[in-house]
């Protein structure tokens, strides 16, 4: 394959969510759908790296949901938090949702 030929190569897609703890503080959610797999990813000063398997983006994102109001469920959203998952390619942009 030619070098130059990149835009042929499968692309790799996510959408990602911030909640933001105050003083520096936050847990970002992320969904990457890699060619081969997709991967839900938890991460932030909060709490260290955790990988979920997902089958899909809404799966994978539901799998986030789930275990970040499992580990903090007192999280109120403030102002610093991303209040929208960035939207699916195939949804309308209405249908986004937190």
């Amino acid at each position: 394959m030619n070098v130059h030929d990149f835009e042929s190569l499968p692309t790799v897609q996510a959408i990602a969510i911030k909640h933001d703890f105050g003083e520096g503080r936050y847990v970002t959610l992320m969904v990457t759908k890699y060619p081969q797999h997709v991967v839900a990813s938890l991460f932030g000063t909060e709490h260290g790296q955790v990988d979920f398997k997902a089958a899909d983006m809404r799966s994978g994102r539901d799998i986030l949901e789930a275990e970040f109001g499992q580990l903090f469920p007192a999280h109120a959203c403030v102002d610093g938090c991303h209040k929208t998952w960035h939207p699916f390619p195939d949804l309308p942009n209405s249908d986004r949702v937190h």
